[in-house]
This record gives structure tokens, C-alpha cells and sequence, in this order.
């Protein structure tokens, strides 16, 4: 799938939370019962990821992760990285939060792997083979390639740790006698950095999308009234490295931050696009950012639509040939009726 052909055929965003499993890293404030990083931790969890929807004798992958409990991940300054790491110096940031993880920090065990009728490739794998998707990575992270079903049906994978007997069960995978014309696919499209009120860089936060959470399509969007242009140019970098067509799409994207008028996500379908700031005076209402949205083929989002604290009121405008997504649900709340 092409950044574009999304844009195009894409028919819900639910946002914030929208990952196959519930194993997002929290951005949590120092409070409760979260354990430091320890070497010392116990399984509790394998989660489990498929393809969603897949043909009959049709390769796919698989994402497996070994959780123990939510623990504070390590921040170490690694001035001499050349690329992502786990404990790096972004996983804290000046508004006291830090960065938590739930994958075991090292696990070689072996697991056992089943699926359902018509299942096909390997039956074991040790973590022992390979690495986690980050440098010096050594935690119990893969993805598994070619393997199929040879029937059609709602199938399902079974990764077995024989020691503790812990099990994970993906998600469910629908599989059609022929290739799917119609897909379903896995989106994250409001998400924060250190540059917003997030925590970690948006390298980081990219391959976390990609390569742990195994999502298909990504977008970062932090609050682009903060952002300078060299810094804007230095995020549509990124994405557009990470983007990768039939595996991996990345949208170049931010949020348009209006005390007036609400959040507004927007994602462009190609390798370029404006940053849209309300601060500017040519950006500053919706109807001038849904002249540029349809000007370079963009997708405008409301964001949390039933804060009224933000700002947010349908009678303030709505341009439905370009805002064509309502977020459902993120981590700030549920958005499916009107605020109290």
C-alpha cells in the first residue's frame, strides 16, 4: 500500500490506542508501583502479531514479543549511537515523565509455533538467532517470515513457551481463497514526541511503530506551533525514510493546535508538504487549512472532538472533502458522545 492510495480509500481512524495488542510503552508520570530496569524479570506475555487479512498460499509474517511487567526503561547518554536504541537520552523528558517498556530487557528461550488448519512454516524458534529491531537490542523482539495457510478461514497463531507454559494467541487472520482486494490494516495517526508533549525522537518513535509494534501505517504529529522549519524539514526526513511501499507507510503529518477552533491532525500523500501552524496568519483559521489541505491532496483529522476544553465545535467549520476522519479514541478518552 502507497502513502496515497490510503489517503484515498481509508474509511475509519479510531487513533491514540489503535495497535493489535495493548502493549503500547506508556508515557507515565513517576508515581505507583513501576519497577526500575532490572535484568532480573519473569514472563508474563507473549503477544502475538499477523497480518490482519491474507490470501490462501500467501507469505506473511509474523511479530512475536516476550512482556514481563511495565518497568521504567533505562536513560543512558549514548553520545557515540549511529542510529536507535532502547535506553537512549530522550527516554526522559523536562516535564517528568519517562519512558516505561513491558518487553523482557533479554530472553533466550525457545518457543514453539502453531496455527490453525493449514498452517504452514517453521514450528520453532529460539531468540537465541538474532536480535531485537534496535542496536545493541538484545530484547526477545522478532519478526518471522513466509509462512502461509493453504485453506481459506478465520485462522489463528499459537506461540508456546514450553517452559513456563506461557502462551500467545494473535490476533485473528482472515484468509480468502484469493488474494483480498480490500484489506484490513493497522494505524497509528496521532502520536507525540520529545518535540511535543511526548517523550523519546521521532526516529525512535518510527521504528517502535514499525519494527515493535508492527503496525502497518504510521504518522508522527506532534504540535507543529513549536516546531521551526528546519525542524519541520528534519520530520518529513524521517518519515519519508521510514516509509517503505508494500510494507511500512509513513506520512509526513503534524498537528494544527487551535485553543479557538480544536486539534486538527494532517497527513500528506506524498514525500512533501506545508507545515500548517495556527500561529500563522495565512494558517490561523479552518478554512484557510482546508484550502491548503485540498491544495496538496492532504487529509485533515479531528483530534479529540468532545474536548470542549480544546476548543473543539463542529459549528466553528467542517469540510467534509477534506476532514473526512473523526478521532474515535486515544489515550486522552473516548470521543463517541458529546462531552459533559
Amino acid at each position: 500500500m502507497r502513502r496515497r492510495n490510503f489517503l484515498k480509500n481509508i474509511s475509519l481512524f479510531t487513533g491514540g490506542s489503535v495497535l493489535p495488542v495493548s502493549s503500547y510503552p506508556t508515557i507515565a508520570h513517576q508515581t505507583g508501583k513501576i519497577s526500575d530496569y532490572s535484568d532480573n524479570k519473569t514472563i508474563k506475555r507473549i503477544a502475538v502479531t499477523a497480518p490482519s487479512s491474507i490470501g490462501v498460499n500467501e507469505n506473511f509474517w509474523i511479530g512475536i514479543r516476550i512482556l514481563t511487567e511495565p518497568y521504567y526503561a533505562r536513560w543512558i547518554p549514548q553520545w557515540q549511537r549511529t542510529g536507535v536504541t532502547v535506553d537512549g537520552p530522550f527516554n526522559h523528558s523536562s516535564r517528568g515523565t519517562k519512558f516505561m517498556d513491558n518487553v523482557m530487557p533479554e530472553w533466550k528461550g525457545t518457543v514453539h509455533i502453531m496455527g490453525s488448519a493449514g498452517f504452514r512454516g517453521r514450528d520453532t524458534y529460539s531468540f537465541t538467532e538474532g536480535a531485537g529491531p534496535y542496536q545493541r537490542d538484545k530484547r526477545p523482539v522478532r519478526r518471522l517470515e513466509n509462512f502461509s495457510f493453504n485453506t481459506p478461514g478465520i485462522k489463528y497463531i499459537r506461540v508456546v513457551d514450553p517452559v513456563s507454559g506461557i502462551e500467545g494467541i494473535s490476533n485473528p487472520i482472515h484468509v480468502d481463497i484469493e488474494a483480498p482486494k480490500e484489506r484490513l490494516f493497522w494505524a497509528e495517526l496521532h502520536c507525540h514526541s520529545f518535540f511535543g508533549d511526548g517523550i523519546r525522537n521521532p526516529e525512535e518513535i518510527h521504528s517502535f511503530a514499525r519494527d515493535e509494534s508492527f503496525l502497518d501505517i504510521f504518522a508522527l504529529t506532534d504540535h507543529v506551533e513549536a516546531l521551526s522549519d528546519a525542524q519541520w524539514n528534519y520530520f518529513r526526513e524521517v518519515a519519508n525514510t521510514f516509509n517503505e511501499p508494500q510494507r511500512f507507510v509513513s506520512f509526513i503529518g503534524g498537528e494544527w493546535t487551535s485553543s479557538k477552533f480544536g486539534h486538527h491532525g494532517f497527513l500528506y500523500p506524498g514525500s512533501e508538504g506545508p507545515i500548517l501552524r495556527c500561529t500563522d496568519p495565512d494558517q490561523d483559521t479552518l478554512e484557510k487549512i482546508y484550502a491548503i489541505a485540498k491544495q496538496h491532496g492532504a487529509m485533515i483529522i479531528a483530534n479529540h472532538p468532545a474536548e470542549d476544553g480544546w476548543g473543539f465545535d463542529w459549528n466553528k467549520g467542517h469540510n467534509d472533502n477534506v476532514e473526512r476522519l473523526v478521532e474515535v479514541y486515544s489515550i486522552g478518552g473516548a470521543y463517541d458522545t458529546p462531552a459533559e
